[in-house]
């Protein structure tokens, strides 16, 4: 909408319609949208008069009682001053865990007071100490405002120039634009309820990995660690009886999906779901053929995952699937829930909508294999800060190293199980024994790789947990491993292909392996990009940890 074309929208208004009154409440100059804000609702039959907080008073606004129908448009200074263009950089840099507190109390407030949000998601000065984390300090505030009931708009209509200059923080050409998102913020359209749920297996709707832990490592019941799961299953239970298609991806091997099921111990039963995708393809190719094969939109689906690296695969494969993580901790467990329940919310449930799954679980009989394109994460990879630390431990402190051998299946060489005695015969004669651990942005992840190698140089175990697939922890891996070997050794894997390590087979078949052969210059070329993702630490320089 132009200016002229709402200047006429407002003059057309009708002399008696209903008046309003709205504060707009923003830090900045935000009188050129009253127009346009006021020619939505005369679009309505409303009359519209606007009022506005003095200039950069939002803060205080926050920790006062509402005296009028507010709305409110933000900007990340909102949250936290320190990103405001006009004071300047701080002097030192910034550091999100010192931060935590002050936006968990604003997200509270601002919950309390249940106003209208939009969150412009504008650009910010460098604040943090290196681009990663400013990246994790975005998505930390839009986080905040997403759990405070904000609807997230992108940057573009922030004009940084006019903001320093007049105070101004709107261009001109998003006015309307902002202002239709202020309108549909205060008045809402109601959203036809999500038709399908697709869950994560592992860490989301039982406690382990079924891969690793079996299941007897697991847990699903309604008692420690196991408790969040359980009321996760009965949600589920609950969105099924209601007409929610509930399906699953999953890593792993179909059987080993399917297997937590069918013990009969668990809320959720095998026949509760419309489909258990066990594969190793990505869960975005995965969800993409079950819709087709469902005969529905990528935007009836939301998708629940607990590892970030699968829920940016998907979201950026599939932007019309509505991602949400499964939360880490148990007090984040009631908000989540919530979150979840509400893209499935309706009214009444019929016969039909009972029925519904096994409607579809006969339609999806016999369904066709998946196609295995799914969506470059490199970016998002590259924004998790990821540091890899190597550590030796042919000498010392290898039980870890043994363990993960002993209990890794999915990307493990050739699914041997070593004792003691047997490492120890290895090692003494020369060999050597390798581990790594691996921490991000969002914390550790503790020791996750190991690789023994013998004195001629046949690398006889190396496994990988199966948590950090995708993060390519592995290439990076054999990348220094080839910087630690000798100038001309050439590397022998001692493969074998078992029922359970489809994961590591499909990456050795990248390496265009020659009787499992490859050559340490080769095997650094073909590793290098993996390798620039990662910032390595050597523990063996140091001591060792």
């Amino acid at each position: 909408m132009k200016y002229l074309q709402a200047q006429r929208a407002v003059a057309a208004l009708a002399d008696d319609a209903p008046a309003s009154i709205v504060l707009l409440a923003t830090s900045f100059q935000s009188e050129n949208l009253d127009r346009y804000l006021q020619a939505r609702h005369a679009l309505a039959g409303q009359r519209l008069t606007v009022q506005h907080l003095p200039f950069n008073t939002l803060a205080q606004q926050s920790y006062t009682a509402a005296s009028l129908d507010e709305v409110w448009l933000m900007l990340p200074w909102d949250w936290l001053p320190e990103t405001d263009w006009r004071t300047g950089l701080p002097a030192q840099p910034l550091g999100l865990a010192d931060l935590e507190a002050r936006l968990a109390a604003q997200e509270q407030r601002l919950q309390q007071r249940g106003m209208p949000i939009l969150y412009l998601d504008a650009p910010m000065p460098p604040v943090m100490a290196s681009p990663a984390q400013q990246a994790q300090l975005a998505n930390r505030l839009r986080e905040a405002a997403y759990r405070a009931g904000a609807r997230l708009l992108d940057g573009e209509a922030f004009d940084l120039a006019s903001f320093l200059n007049t105070g101004v923080a709107i261009a001109g050409r998003s006015a309307d634009a902002i202002a239709e998102a202020l309108y549909e913020q205060r008045y809402p359209s109601p959203k036809s309820p999500r038709k399908v749920l697709v869950t994560d297996l592992d860490q989301v709707m039982w406690q382990g990995i079924i891969g690793e832990d079996g299941l007897d490592g697991i847990q699903y019941r309604p008692e420690g660690a196991g408790y969040p799961h359980f009321l996760y299953q009965q949600a589920l239970q609950r969105l099924k009886h209601g007409g929610t298609l509930i399906a699953a991806v999953s890593r792993n091997d179909a059987d080993l999906a399917r297997a937590p099921f069918e013990t009969g111990t668990m809320s959720l039963s095998e026949s509760d779901l419309v489909a258990i995708l066990g594969s190793y393809q990505p869960k975005s190719a995965q969800i993409r053929h079950l819709l087709e094969q469902l005969d529905l939109g990528l935007d009836a689906v939301v998708f629940v995952d607990d590892n970030p690296v699968e829920l940016s695969e998907v979201s950026t494969a599939l932007p019309d699937v509505q991602c949400l993580q499964f939360p880490d901790s148990v007090a984040a467990f009631p908000d989540f829930l919530e979150r979840l329940l509400t893209h499935f919310e309706q009214d009444t449930t019929s016969q039909e909508d009972r029925q519904r799954t096994e409607l579809y679980r006969t339609r999806l009989k016999g369904m066709a294999p998946v196609n295995a394109e799914g969506a470059d994460l490199t970016d998002f990879l590259s924004s998790l800060d990821m540091q890899l630390t190597w550590h030796d431990r042919s000498q010392t402190q290898r039980d870890r190293a043994l363990q993960l051998i002993n209990k890794t299946n999915q990307f493990n060489l050739n699914g041997k199980r070593w004792t003691d005695d047997e490492l120890d015969a290895v090692l003494s004669q020369g060999g050597r024994l390798y581990s790594a651990s691996l921490a991000d942005a969002h914390g550790g992840h503790g020791e996750i790789m190991a690789c023994l190698i013998d004195v001629e140089g046949c690398i006889r175990a190396w496994v990988m947990s199966c948590r950090v697939l995708q993060r390519q922890v592995e290439a990076a891996f054999l990348h220094i491993l080839s910087e630690h070997s000798v100038a001309g050794e050439i590397l022998v894997f001692d493969r074998v292909n078992t029922a359970r390590n489809r994961p590591l087979q499909d990456f050795l078949d990248t390496l265009a392996l020659k009787h499992n052969q490859i050559e340490r210059d080769r095997l650094a070329q073909q590793t290098q990009a993996a390798r620039a993702l990662f910032t390595l630490h050597n523990a063996t320089e140091t001591s060792p940890s």
